[in-house]
């Protein structure tokens, strides 16, 4: 497996943020295509905001420094799934089980962000409890 330069985390790092820039836009704007609530959308550009920056440290070296922008990406895709899997209403999601044709997509589709939601809220509490316990550098 081939080691990942610095220039190719710098250029993640700028799709990323470029990324995030427009999804601000999108939703600042109002645009009349966005299925979601203005919250959950900054919420999704925060969380490509959020993995430009944990990319750019990376790329400088500051690797212990980047854990915290990489926690509040996690929290951010969790808040991301919790509300597909557990917001109020009905979503435009559809998915299927092939062994069990008779359950509604939306509900199999729901299930799905639900759990992940439940996953990365877990990995967030790890990574808390790990930064949490490790050594200060001197």
């Amino acid at each position: 497996m081939t080691e990942v330069t610095p220039t190719q985390h710098l250029w993640a790092a700028l799709l990323s943020a470029s990324v995030g820039v427009w999804l601000t836009y999108a939703v600042w704007s109002r645009q009349p295509g966005l299925q979601v609530p203005p919250a959950v959308g900054y919420l999704a550009a925060g969380a490509f905001g959020a993995a430009a920056l944990t990319l750019l440290l990376q790329a400088r070296g500051y690797t212990r420094a980047a854990t915290a922008p990489a926690l509040l990406l996690v929290v951010a895709l969790t808040g991301i799934g919790a509300w597909v899997g557990f917001g109020p209403g009905s979503r435009r999601c559809d998915a299927a089980i092939g062994v069990l044709p008779f359950v509604p997509g939306e509900m199999v589709c729901r299930a799905a962000f639900g759990s992940g939601a439940v996953l990365t809220g877990l990995i967030a509490v790890l990574m808390v409890r790990a930064i949490l316990k490790r050594a200060p550098e001197p």
